[in-house]
């Protein structure tokens, strides 16, 4: 294989980890398990909790899809060049 496919490899798995890591985070049982301790500890920490893994869920969407896209656009990019 060339270095070419290697960095479609990296993009693919990149996407496919951040989907996997956003899914985890929004439908685990495991995490609102983590919610509920870290409530009943303090309240401080249950809304810090909440947040931080509200913002990494979303920074998992964002950077798989823009990974995708940006898959899509090297590929559509080096289709043009081949003409």
């Amino acid at each position: 294989m060339t270095n070419k496919y290697y960095k479609y490899i990296k993009l693919f798995i990149l996407a496919s980890f951040s989907f996997f890591s956003y899914f985890f985070l929004s439908n685990s049982i495991f995490v609102e398990e983590l919610q509920t301790k870290a409530d009943t500890y303090d309240i401080r920490r249950g809304f810090t909790f909440l947040i931080l893994t509200g913002i990494m869920k979303y920074f998992f969407l964002i950077l798989g899809i823009s990974s995708l896209l940006f898959l899509i656009y090297i590929n559509l990019k080096e289709e043009n060049n081949a003409y």
